[in-house]
């Protein structure tokens, strides 16, 4: 069979130093459609963007080999002959592997550039597929492209890895309007082809041919789904016993650096198209490869392990105890969403200092970097750098709060569980028995002390602290870039510590200094408190600019620390902990004892109340007693597990399993209330009814009184009673820590000693300047069986002339002002201007408008003034700016470069696998 026409053909053949070389040269020389020159080329793809220039004049196709690829002697022939016939710019060749079966005939992608053959696993070529017909790419195995295409198109992108760079050659062409077929007839034996790689190059390749090739439109979406499939492949790969972390970080920090080289062959591949996105997806399928890998994987995994015929289930299920990882994963898995489910619905509750992330996120950032801290009446004072990690979840997330807080909760509980896990591989105790440990860490009592103390960080950082201690005592493999990339991680990994839960950042050291006593000749145990010596202190710097502007003194002793924990759970705890010490022999014995002593010690921190530490030292002490009880759990559950022990080893750890139950069941509590051991809302339904009127919540303020523990984070107290001013229609994560009082918060006082001692009747024309519209008396609804607190504050209410008490649809007594207009922000003509996140705005005006915040001159815009005890600036913008402080959003971009740069050290250094 001859071509229609005959055209010059040269072969490339992409070296790659994989083998059979000599072997696909042989079949180029063989074939009956003769090829030009014969060229061979570098050791990768990279090499062929050159290549067009070395082809001789009058050359019209070039036929791209890898090494090894043998083509049959009509494979050419049917190229060449099916390109002329279908108008076609790449014609690519039916790949057969060399135990006959098929590895590809075109390929599909999804909309992430991901391929996929369609092909069964084993499937044999019985010309099922023989038909020519357009594809979404064709293998880099054997194409055929016209060579005035290819260099149109620039060649091959140099920096993509083979697979990919395929794909992303296919789709530049078919912007410009080339079609993209497959020739079944041309038949190329190849040994395979891996279309399911995971590694770092695939992944970030596949990032910058869709940053090149793409619509913005498409982009928009595109990218961030990408991103987030991206987080759920490394989630989930963790229970096949992967970790592709790493992987996935790289390519994302790898696509950023080359951001300005793919924006300039973006330029060049859209330029000049003819067709737009959507001809892209006609050959593209739906949905996520990657996803549909992952479910395949789960439900194959699912289906190995369920019983057989011939098999008895205790058999089966006591096989899958002793190699468990998958099941591990699955359990861990299924408890955390069941543990979560309610977050997932309805966000995180409102109640103590957990309160809802900030409704923009680019506030919560800007706030912390030098920005307003909206907190009362507001203040310089930094935002914690929890508010700023809130926010940039809220902005990953594209605003959808209930996703961002799902991911800090869920994935914190499935990080604690997944530490653990891999803290007690440090001293080889079985994956089952660490799974029992890690459920018993992030969701045990200690765990809920914490989550009662509603201290979101310190909940969240219990899924970093175990990875902080393994890092620091896991294998180091020897050469300056290993131990290079380990302080860097371990640097990451302490400053994600103490951005949660300052305090914590402390814990560390101490733990393992403890740690290096008990093994006092090994080396590696030493080596760790080196190690968290160095995270203490770059963590520490990560935390600019608040830890420049904040004692973590003080932060220790805010509240009264006094864990009230019943008597049987500490038994429970106590008889594991005697169990490990006395079942556990050699390095493991010496383990149990230092979970022992970490439980204990982190138990009587947690009820330190008499030396005036406060409740964020009682969750940092019930984390360190959590961190030992799920040590000491581990060894009993490792011990009564172990066939090499010795009886009365395994009967003593068999009485641990007691205590082991109990503390199991005490963590299942927290799949009752759905959200991760955090009480229940206490604010939404509370303060709906500011919601009333459309617009008005947004320009007021509430006024809480009552008792101090009823109170959203941080209160003050006036004459023995508390108060607080929070945001209308809810406050959120930034607005729980108060800082110093400022000159608003000393009005205040004044205004209340009036009301107080009766000197006014109208106490809504007293708390109308600071925006206050409405008075809740917390823990009074009635009157009758109230705090005295609440009931004496009801009195100082209940009598005033310009207050009308709220009754239909309310909880607690409510007071509402009836003066108008009340507003955080008001004009000169008396307009009431709206919060919009963390600024106010209005129609403008050619006066000024008085901001009701702690006076600042960086409010603006211009002319600034201070009043007798708030701002007046200029309403002709129709918003009101605030300056930021200049040094403190250095410190912040610093900080968060540093923390960038460390990541793709850690990366770097990081050990391949």
């Amino acid at each position: 069979m001859t071509p229609i026409r005959q055209a010059s053909v040269a072969a490339v053949i992409v070296a790659d130093g994989t083998g059979g070389l000599d072997a696909t040269l042989g079949a180029v020389e063989a074939q009956v459609y003769e090829a030009g020159p014969a060229l061979v080329v570098g050791e990768s793809a990279a090499t062929i963007a050159g290549t067009v220039a070395r082809v001789p004049d009058g050359v019209e196709y070039l036929w791209l080999l890898r090494e090894g690829a043998i083509a049959l002697p009509d494979a050419l022939d049917s190229l060449v002959r099916d390109a002329d016939r279908t108008g076609a710019g790449i014609v690519g060749s039916k790949i057969v592997g060399d135990d006959g079966e098929l590895r590809s005939v075109g390929l599909v992608t999804d909309v992430f550039g991901v391929p996929y053959t369609g092909l069964d696993r084993s499937e044999r070529d019985q010309g099922q597929y023989d038909v020519v017909r357009d594809v979404a790419a064709v293998s880099g195995v054997s194409m055929l492209i016209r060579r005035d295409l290819l260099s149109g198109l620039g060649g091959v992108d140099p920096d993509l890895a083979a697979v990919p760079a395929a794909v992303d050659l296919a789709q530049r062409a078919r912007l410009k309007g080339a079609r993209v077929v497959v020739s079944p007839a041309s038949e190329v034996r190849f040994r395979s082809e891996n279309l399911a790689s995971s590694d770092w190059q695939s992944e970030a390749s596949r990032i910058r041919s869709m940053l090149k090739t793409y619509g913005p439109l498409t982009l928009v979406w595109a990218l961030p789904l990408a991103f987030l499939i991206g987080l759920v492949a490394v989630v989930v790969s963790l229970f096949f016993g992967q970790w592709l972390g790493f992987a996935w970080v790289r390519a994302w920090v790898w696509n950023l650096a080359k951001l300005p080289s793919t924006l300039s062959l973006r330029r060049a591949a859209r330029a000049n198209r003819v067709v737009g996105d959507s001809e892209l997806f006609r050959f593209q399928r739906r949905g996520s490869v990657i996803l549909s890998r992952l479910a395949s994987r789960s439900m194959a995994g699912i289906r190995r392990r369920l019983p057989g015929d011939d098999t008895l289930s205790v058999e089966s299920i006591g096989r899958d105890v002793r190699q468990p990882a998958f099941v591990i994963g699955l359990l861990a898995v299924v408890f955390v969403l069941l543990a979560a489910r309610q977050i997932w619905s309805d966000g995180l509750p409102a109640v103590g200092y957990t309160l809802p992330f900030p409704v923009d996120g680019w506030d919560a950032l800007a706030g912390y970097g030098g920005g307003w801290n909206p907190a009362g009446f507001g203040s310089t004072s930094v935002l914690r750098p929890l508010v700023a990690l809130a926010g940039l979840a809220q902005v990953v997330t594209f605003g959808t709060a209930h996703v961002a807080e799902y991911v800090f909760t869920a994935g914190a509980m499935l990080a604690g569980i997944w530490g653990m896990t891999r803290l007690l591989r440090t001293w080889s105790v079985g994956a089952a028995p660490a799974l029992v440990a890690g459920v018993v860490y992030v969701a045990g009592p200690t765990a809920q002390g914490i989550a009662g103390n509603t201290h979101l960080g310190t909940l969240v950082a219990l899924g970093i602290l175990p990875w902080a201690l393994r890092l620091c005592l896991a294998p180091l493999d020897e050469g300056l870039r290993h131990g290079v990339g380990r302080v860097a991680s371990v640097i990451v990994v302490f400053g994600l510590l103490g951005a949660v839960a300052p305090l914590m950042v402390l814990v560390p050291v101490p733990v393992l200094v403890l740690y290096a006593l008990v093994r006092w000749s090994n080396p590696v145990a030493w080596r760790g408190v080196v190690l968290a010596l160095a995270g203490t202190a770059g963590g520490g710097l990560l935390l600019s600019p608040w830890i420049w502007d904040h004692s973590l003194e003080v932060v220790a002793r805010m509240g009264y620390a006094f864990w009230d924990v019943s008597p049987f759970l500490t038994v429970a705890g106590a008889v594991v902990a005697v169990a490990a010490v006395a079942s556990a022999r050699g390095v493991l014995g010496l383990v149990a004892g230092w979970g022992a002593v970490l439980g204990g010690v982190g138990f009587l921190i947690a009820r330190s109340g008499d030396l005036g530490w406060g409740t964020e030292t009682e969750s940092l002490g019930l984390a360190v007693a959590g961190l030992g009880v799920a040590v000491t759990v581990g060894v009993v559950a490792h011990v009564v597990s172990d066939p090499d022990a010795v009886r009365w080893e395994r009967f003593t750890a068999g009485i641990g399993t007691v205590g082991i139950v109990v503390l199991l069941v005490a963590a299942s509590v927290i799949l009752l209330g759905g959200r991760v051991g955090l009480p229940g809302d206490r604010y939404s339904d509370l303060l709906a009814f500011t919601r009333a009127n459309e617009g008005e919540a947004e320009r007021s303020r509430i006024l809480l009184v009552g008792p101090a523990d009823l109170m959203p984070g941080d209160s003050r107290t006036f004459e023995g009673g508390s108060y607080r001013v929070v945001s209308a229609p809810i406050p959120d994560l930034g607005e729980p820590r108060l800082a110093p009082r400022g000159p608003l918060d000393d009005y205040l006082v004044e205004r209340l000693a009036v009301i107080v001692a009766g000197d006014t009747r109208r106490a809504g024309a007293e708390l109308a300047p600071f925006g206050i519209r409405w008075i809740v008396i917390l823990g009074d609804s009635d009157g009758s069986d109230a705090d005295p607190e609440s009931v004496a504050w009801r009195e100082v209410f209940a009598g005033q002339l310009d207050l009308l008490p709220l009754s239909a649809g309310v909880e607690e007594a409510v007071f509402v002002s009836d003066i108008e207009p009340v507003g955080r922000a008001l004009t000169t003509s008396a307009t009431e201007w709206v919060r919009d996140g963390w600024r106010y705005v209005g129609e403008p005006e050619t006066g000024s408008v008085f901001v009701a915040e702690n006076p600042d001159p960086a409010f603006g815009p211009e002319p600034w003034s201070q009043t007798a005890f708030a701002n007046e600036v200029s309403a002709t913008s129709g918003e009101v700016t605030f300056r930021p402080d200049a040094a403190r959003r250095w410190q912040a971009i610093i900080a968060a470069a540093a923390m960038v740069l460390l990541i793709g050290m850690g990366v770097w250094g990081r050990r391949a696998s």
